[in-house]
């Protein structure tokens, strides 16, 4: 009896534990939203095909719910290390403590020898602490979203994350993604301190793909197919599932879980899980199987935004 009444406590000490993280929204943002958006394409071996649109859908989902989006482009020249960085800075000189700030990346980023990496254009790269330094001079929330490769890289290095044997040299290595992954990194994330979360940066939020030993995909070039709902996946897999929770359906955004009329980042992280999760079988998403997103946290939630702006 003792054993299930114990049992029992650690049960509904869980569940005050999530609820509260959930209740403790950070922040309400009584200020601007702000977006910073970059989708590169690159060249020669390194070329993707849907990351100009992701970018580009991306600028347009969140300037509907009130973001002020911008993305990251140079005519005629490349989206270097440099440019990206010194948008982080003109926007970080912009912001107050009561806004928000939106990061959204697609493109390539690797880990060697330890070190997780951006690639950005005209063969630069930034690293995982570099990106990380320059938002933490912030003095609002931040939010980092990324759409590619290995880029659980970002996340502060989560010990359950050894469910995938990957040999960068074979894709026949490949053993199907495990859920306990993503959700073991999601739950442990509302049960660290804020100067735990997101490498000692406590107002930064991190959401990717994929873990830091998955890859990310996006279909092949002519050979986009459709989704279970009949629309034609034109993006990177995760920014499609990723577009479809931040629109509108009747009264309130698809990721808003509860229909509150609030979005928060834990909604959003959920409906893109679930979307990976109920196409995992569909022929032309058989990559699914190989990657889930993650997301890295505090005990606190962050608001993303309105299902009617403000």
């Amino acid at each position: 009896m003792s054993r299930n009444f114990a049992l029992i406590l650690l049960i509904l000490g869980l569940i005050a534990a999530f609820s509260c993280s959930l209740l403790d929204l950070r922040p309400e943002t009584s200020g601007n939203r702000y977006a910073l958006i970059a989708g590169l394409e690159y060249s020669g071996n390194l070329k993707l095909t849907y990351t100009v649109s992701d970018a580009e859908d991306m600028e347009a989902a969140l300037t509907s719910l009130g973001y002020q989006a911008s993305r990251i482009t140079v005519e005629g020249g490349d989206v270097t290390k440099k440019v990206i960085l010194d948008a982080v800075s003109d926007l970080q000189a912009q912001v107050s403590g009561d806004d928000l700030v939106l990061f959204f990346f697609a493109g390539h980023s690797d880990i060697k020898d330890g070190t997780f990496f951006i690639e950005a254009e005209g063969n630069t790269r930034i690293t995982r602490e570099e990106l990380l330094h320059a938002f933490a001079l912030f003095s609002c929330p931040v939010v980092i979203i990324m759409d590619s490769c290995f880029s659980g890289g970002c996340i502060l290095e989560d010990p359950y994350s050894v469910d995938i044997l990957y040999y960068r040299d074979s894709d026949k290595d490949f053993r199907d993604t495990l859920p306990g992954n993503a959700y073991s990194q999601a739950v442990e994330a509302f049960f660290r301190t804020p100067e735990e979360s997101s490498g000692m940066h406590a107002h930064i939020w991190v959401f990717t793909a994929a873990g830091y030993h998955q890859k990310s995909f996006e279909p092949l070039p002519g050979s986009a197919g459709l989704d279970l709902y009949g629309n034609t996946v034109e993006n990177g897999y995760f920014t499609h599932f990723l577009l479809m929770g931040l629109a509108q359906e009747g009264e309130f955004l698809r990721a808003d879980a509860n229909f509150d009329g609030v979005l928060t980042l834990s909604e959003l992280y959920g409906f893109v899980l679930r979307e990976f999760h109920v196409h995992r079988d569909q022929l032309v998403l058989l990559p699914l199987r190989r990657y889930l997103p993650h997301v890295s946290g505090s005990p606190r939630d962050v608001l993303l935004g309105y299902s009617h702006p403000l």
